[in-house]
């Protein structure tokens, strides 16, 4: 198997680890979910240590065990990233206070993932490649061939060795999985990965053409896919289609969400900054009432809750009111100790 086939469109691990080590304990012990880093951490002793390890092995083990890894290591990455997101709009009420910032946010989650999807169906194209070769050496073992085929011939680590060469020179595996002359196996949706010859491209155009391929799915539901009757490739095919109705659901959901916040803000900030400018307020005044809006509308999200309890009855209010204050009271070292003497009495 060409060492060139091992080359996946995925960022690269060593930038990834800098990244994580530098930066990533922050956010994740800000988020409060410090238990997910040790899963990231996981990952990379997996990745430094489980890959070296299986270079003695054959190379179907090494394919599986980089397969796995690769797919894997984005599980723990999406239990940061939502929880993070969730962060920061409870923190700042919302992602962005533009709507251009917030159409781009949401749009490096689509590219997101479309990069994961472009980097499955790579890796995937390649598994079914070389199925194909396992195949077709299968029905060479059959024959009267001499020398017979062996699925060691397959292993990179044996590409020097006199035997596969000799075989290599009379075989016909090679040329019946050849997309361009062989009819005899059905390649699917994985058919572009060796007509347009992605295996053998440098690493940029390799990883843009898995990004474009990802995302020309993600965006068309997987409706211009030609699967073949193998269970993972439709299995692949309806996680395509699922992911995107999802996530373009949830983008149209929270761009409408997005403007018709951003919309309310800047009535009231509107309204506002005339009616100081009406009132001729001082510099000063001005910024502390500022302060004071941005400070109601990230704790309030922009709801009148006043409204909301004038409309309740007044048993409900004072439950209400109870359930809100005594978290605070219970902060007060000196007014918990009042609490706690009232409770006893």
């Amino acid at each position: 198997m060409p060492e060139n086939l091992l080359l996946l469109p995925v960022l690269p691990l060593r930038s990834r680890i800098d990244d994580n080590e530098n930066i990533g304990g922050v956010f994740v012990a800000a988020a409060g979910i410090a238990p997910i880093e040790d899963k990231l951490r996981e990952n990379k002793i997996v990745i430094w240590f489980i890959i070296p390890a299986v270079k003695s092995s054959t190379a179907a083990h090494a394919n599986h065990t980089l397969s796995l890894i690769i797919f894997l290591q984005y599980i723990p990455r999406l239990f940061v990233i939502f929880p993070l997101n969730q962060r920061i709009i409870k923190t700042t009420g919302v992602v962005a206070k533009t709507a251009w910032a917030g159409a781009a946010y949401n749009l490096l989650l689509y590219l997101l993932a479309s990069h994961v999807l472009g980097a499955s169906w790579y890796v995937l194209s390649i598994e079914r490649q070389d199925s194909c070769w396992r195949q077709e050496c299968r029905k060479e073992q059959n024959y009267t061939h001499s020398p017979s085929c062996s699925l060691l011939f397959l292993d990179c680590k044996n590409l020097d060795k006199p035997e596969r060469q000799y075989w290599l020179r009379s075989t016909k595996v090679l040329t019946e999985c050849d997309i361009r002359d062989g009819q005899n196996f059905n390649f699917g949706m994985f058919a572009d990965a060796f007509t347009e010859n992605v295996a053998a491209s440098n690493f940029l155009e390799k990883y843009f053409y898995c990004l474009w391929w990802g995302m020309k799915n993600l965006s068309s539901y997987g409706q211009s896919l030609n699967t073949s009757l193998y269970v993972g490739e439709t299995l692949f095919s309806i996680l395509i289609c699922v992911a995107g109705l999802v996530l373009f659901a949830q983008l149209i959901g929270n761009m409408q969400v997005l403007s018709t916040r951003l919309e309310e803000w800047r009535v009231k900030r509107r309204d506002t900054e005339e009616w100081m400018r009406h009132r001729q307020l001082p510099p000063d005044l001005q910024d502390r009432v500022r302060r004071f809006v941005q400070y109601k509308w990230l704790a309030t999200r922009g709801v009148d809750e006043e409204e909301i309890l004038q409309a309740l009855p007044l048993d409900l209010r004072r439950q209400i009111q109870r359930h809100l204050c005594l978290a605070l009271v219970r902060r007060v070292r000196f007014l918990l100790g009042i609490l706690l003497c009232v409770v006893v009495i």
